[in-house]
C-alpha cells in the first residue's frame, strides 16, 4: 500500500513537471491549443514557445517569441454564452481597472485599451474572448514589456483570425 502511494505521488509529480515544460511550435498552420485543453486555434509567428502555467482548472497558456511576441490564453467555465452580456461585464472590470486610461477600439468579443504603467509612460493591451461549448477562452497580452499599439494590433489579429 505504501508502495502504491509512493507511486502514485512520484507520477503525480512527474506529470506536474511535464505540464511546465516548454516546447517549440512552428504556427505555418495555426497552433491547436487542444493540447492544452483549450479548442482554439492560433494563427500565431513561425518562432513561438508555448508554456502551460498553473494546474488543474487554475492554469494558462503564454505564448511567446523573442521579437515581442507575448500572448496569455485562459479558459474557465463560461457564465453566460450571451457576447453582449460577457462583453459588458468584462467593460466594467476594465473601466475599474486603476491603469486603465481608454478604450481605443471595441469589438463585439472584446477591447483594444491603453493603460498607463507608472503615471509616466503607456502601454496597450487587449482583451478577447471566445464561448466554446460551456467554456469561456480569454486572450491578453503577456506581462513582459510594455507594448506599442501596432505590437497589440498585430497579436489581437493573430487571435480573431
Amino acid at each position: 500500500m505504501v508502495h502504491l502511494l509512493k507511486f502514485s505521488i512520484a507520477i503525480i509529480l512527474f506529470s506536474g513537471l511535464l505540464s511546465c515544460k516548454q516546447s517549440s511550435v512552428k504556427c505555418n498552420e495555426g497552433l491547436d491549443l487542444l493540447q492544452y485543453g483549450i479548442p482554439y486555434i492560433l494563427n500565431c509567428p513561425l518562432d513561438v514557445t508555448t508554456q502551460k502555467i498553473g494546474q488543474g482548472s487554475l492554469y494558462y497558456v503564454a505564448i511567446r517569441n523573442a521579437k515581442g511576441y507575448d500572448l496569455q490564453v485562459f479558459m474557465s467555465p463560461a457564465t453566460t454564452n450571451n457576447l453582449s452580456t460577457l462583453r459588458q461585464r468584462k467593460k466594467t472590470e476594465l473601466l475599474s481597472n486603476p491603469q486603465f486610461v481608454k478604450i481605443i477600439e471595441e469589438y463585439n468579443e472584446g477591447f483594444l485599451y491603453e493603460k498607463n504603467l507608472d503615471g509616466l509612460s503607456s502601454s496597450y493591451d487587449f482583451i478577447y474572448f471566445v464561448v466554446k461549448g460551456d467554456n469561456e477562452i480569454n486572450f491578453q497580452c503577456g506581462n513582459s514589456k510594455a507594448f506599442s499599439e501596432q505590437e497589440v494590433r498585430s497579436m489581437l489579429e493573430s487571435v480573431r483570425n
